[in-house]
């Protein structure tokens, strides 16, 4: 399993880099099946891997190298089509985390993103599947996902030891 923080030319993604990082978005990438799971402008959805990575600039792709066993992995994939394919995206989620990162709102005066929907996922928000897994106990993983940008995630999850980052797969 890989996880990937990614970005486009798309005026949402500029938008997005621009206020909260490098990364615009983050993306499950299961191996074994092939495929990538990721919540953008329509919605969580699984696509095939070589398909949705001719739309997208990697940035950083990090790697699980736990001690979880194939059946194990088949068990999360399964857990994560179930319970977030087809949901739709957070957009009032995303206007008030971008408003409230460039005004540092955020930080000083709501402490939590009052727009977020409980049903409607942000990419970042996807990790649930990971955290909600187990997979990686030595994380100290925050209250609410949709509070932290792709960037913020992506250090999260190398702060464990079951994860690495994987250098020169740009073209991959």
């Amino acid at each position: 399993m890989r996880f990937l923080f990614t970005t486009s030319r798309k005026p949402v993604a500029r938008l997005i880099r621009r206020i909260c990082g490098e990364s615009s978005h983050f993306v499950i990438h299961f191996d074994e099946h092939f495929t990538v799971l990721h919540s953008h402008l329509p919605g969580v959805e699984l696509d095939y891997y070589d398909r949705w990575v001719k739309r997208a600039k990697l940035v950083r792709v990090l790697s699980y190298t736990g001690p979880l066993s194939k059946d194990q992995m088949d068990r999360i994939y399964c857990a994560a089509l179930d319970d977030y394919l087809g949901r739709p995206y957070d957009y009032g989620g995303l206007v008030f985390g971008l408003f409230a990162l460039s005004w540092n709102w955020l930080e000083k005066t709501a402490k939590r993103n009052l727009w977020a929907s409980r049903n409607a996922l942000m990419c970042v928000e996807l990790a649930e599947a990971i955290r909600d897994s187990g997979m990686l106990p030595d994380i100290d993983w925050p209250d609410a996902l949709d509070e932290i940008t792709p960037d913020e995630l992506c250090e999260l999850l190398l702060e464990s030891q079951y994860v690495v980052e994987i250098t020169g797969v740009m073209g991959d």
